[in-house]
């Protein structure tokens, strides 16, 4: 988020757009923030934080660590 305002007020990239008014080319950065955040939370749903090889192994571990507590 500081990213963006920080490239919202670099005069370089404002020379991009000279006849921007100011207040667009602050409200474009500001949604440009929210499209970057909303991407954000669409690949933290969509990635799992465990692959699913690692979900299986410790299911296993886990099923095995079980089994060994009952026949004690």
């Amino acid at each position: 988020m500081t990213n963006c305002a920080l490239l919202s007020t670099s005069p370089s990239l404002r020379a991009h757009a000279p006849d921007m008014s100011s207040t667009k080319w602050y409200l474009m950065f500001v949604l440009l923030e929210h499209l970057l955040l909303a991407a954000r939370q669409i690949l933290h749903y969509a990635i799992p934080d465990k692959p699913e090889w690692v979900r299986v192994a410790l299911a296993k571990g886990n099923y095995k660590a079980k089994q060994a507590l009952k026949q004690q």
